[in-house]
């Protein structure tokens, strides 16, 4: 991304290092970047671009532009990353904060036609942290102490308040399967499980990375499966 010429590359590389398209589009993704996310043959692009909250889809063999989806003008750049997620192989859901500070549930196809656009928070909710499965299901942290399942059609499920003592979520993780791992931190940084229904199961201590303070671990990569989970923790800045 370019600031000073308002311009974007968009690049796909092959495996051994050689470009194989670079699409230059006009425009920047102030604050964090916007999300990249792969859909069927499309690698598509979600996030606040200027101050319109877009996806936008390129195909995959060529690199060309589809139409794009403008879900919302006038937003001004917020701390918060985007958050989207292919559902299925040929959509894209999103949750993004839209001008008038209102969380938004939206699905796109890769035509750009937006599908639904949903408010599913009440007030006093935000989306501080947001997991998204490969069904369009979705798990929001709300603050540091509530978590809220969202449907892939923007109803409502289980809405709690959890989190250990002392500690604040900051990371949810929602597998495919409806069950779901949080991530806290306080005195070190927590993992809990929850079931299907948004019941905390066990709540494990993980130590921290050496050099990491409390309050500033982040897991780039969580995989889970019925009988074991991997977490890969890091920094998220800090100093």
């Amino acid at each position: 991304m370019n600031s000073s010429t308002r311009q974007f590359t968009f690049d796909r590389i092959a495996p051994d290092g050689s470009l194989l398209w670079r699409y230059a589009g006009s425009g920047t993704w102030p604050g964090n970047a916007p999300a990249v996310v792969v859909v069927g043959q499309h690698a598509c692009l979600a996030g606040l671009r200027d101050t319109d909250e877009v996806v936008i889809c390129y195909t995959m063999r060529e690199g060309q532009a589809e139409p794009t989806a403008q879900l919302d003008h006038g937003v001004q750049p917020v701390s918060i990353p985007a958050f989207a997620h292919a559902v299925g192989s040929s959509k894209i859901e999103l949750i993004f904060l839209s001008s008038d500070n209102t969380t938004h549930l939206a699905l796109v196809d890769l035509a750009g036609t937006i599908l639904r656009n949903t408010t599913p928070l009440v007030p006093g909710e935000s989306a501080n942290a947001v997991s998204i499965n490969s069904v369009g299901d979705a798990l929001v942290v709300t603050n540091s102490t509530s978590y809220v399942r969202l449907g892939a059609d923007g109803t409502r499920g289980y809405a709690r308040d959890y989190a250990p003592q002392g500690a604040a979520l900051f990371q949810p993780y929602l597998a495919d399967d409806g069950t779901s791992l949080l991530l806290s931190s306080g005195t070190g940084i927590h993992l809990t499980r929850i079931d299907s229904a948004g019941t905390p199961l066990w709540t494990q201590t993980l130590p921290a990375p050496s050099g990491v303070p409390d309050g500033y671990a982040y897991a780039p990569s969580i995989v889970s499966s019925p009988d074991q989970v991997f977490v890969s923790l890091t920094s998220r800045g800090f100093g």
